[in-house]
């Protein structure tokens, strides 16, 4: 299971973006917020959260999502479960904040938006946010182990092995790199190849098409979901060796079989001959 957490300002924008998700999006759980209108909810948490004048970012933006596998069957008591427990183990009083949690259903995973208030019902700000992001994933994969699912990072391994066997199955079907490439697409993936003049060939991402359009969430830049070739344990030379190896088998097959075809005309050249003779050798003979 993966779970994100970033904290930040809070606007009636982000609110209505959770509460949204193309019309698609089902409320699990809140707490200390009425009404149904995401504009008044924001507008409450900012009244508690004015009562503190020292913090920047009042809130925390929190996404969890589970593999497809477990997501798909869960209940929505089974979600509001999955935020509680993620907030409790982020040490966070769910008595005493504000909150509100959807699921997003628009995409093929479904996953959990949760919206926190960092400052509790006394003005106090009361979750520390350093390193927010990173302690957010280990509790991912402590969830994940409690209810015997598999962690993000086993998920990951398993994705790797399976796409480093498929284009080792793919590169033993080609006979050069753009060959292995119409290969993997026509199996639904992306392989991404960089080369240039001096080097040729020197590397390679590969993706899934469906995963083609997402972007990783990252401050600094988005980065395509997919593996280099190093990732998965690949490397450009070891590829290379084997469509070199393919492509002189290739050609020694199609010098066997011009030579089969050759030797075919000879022999049927032959026969025709033969034929045409017979009636010759034949010829006034009488019974």
């Amino acid at each position: 299971m993966v779970i994100t957490a970033e904290s930040k300002l809070g606007s009636p924008k982000s609110m209505e973006y959770q509460a949204n998700d193309k019309g698609q999006a089902e409320e699990i759980c809140r707490n200390g917020l009425i009404g149904v209108e995401p504009k008044d909810w924001h507008l409450q948490m900012r009244g508690v959260e004015r009562q503190n004048t020292r913090t920047e970012k009042y809130r925390l933006g929190v996404i969890i999502s589970p593999p497809k596998q477990y997501g798909d069957s869960l209940t929505k008591s089974d979600w509001e479960a999955l935020a509680k427990d993620y907030m409790q183990k982020q040490g966070i009083n769910i008595d005493n904040h504000q909150y509100i949690a959807h699921l997003h259903h628009s995409t093929d995973d479904k996953h959990l938006h949760l919206t926190i208030s960092r400052i509790d019902f006394t003005g106090k700000n009361a979750i520390n946010d350093s390193n927010i992001g990173i302690k957010a994933g280990k509790i991912g994969e402590k969830m994940s182990k409690e209810r015997n699912w598999k962690t993000a990072k086993e998920i990951g391994e398993e994705r790797k092995k399976g796409l480093k066997a498929t284009i080792l199955e793919e590169t033993r079907n080609s006979a050069n790199f753009e060959e292995l490439r119409e290969n993997l697409e026509k199996k639904g993936f992306i392989f991404q190849i960089s080369r240039n003049e001096a080097r040729g060939v020197y590397g390679a991402r590969i993706l899934k098409e469906e995963d083609s359009k997402k972007e990783i969430k990252d401050k600094s830049k988005g980065v395509p979901i997919g593996f280099k070739l190093s990732e998965l344990g690949l490397k450009i030379k070891e590829l290379n060796q084997i469509l070199e190896r393919n492509k002189k088998e290739e050609e020694e097959q199609r010098q066997a079989q011009n030579q089969e075809r050759k030797f075919g005309e000879e022999k049927l050249k032959n026969i025709k001959e033969q034929i045409e003779e017979e009636p010759i050798r034949n010829k006034g003979f009488r019974r």
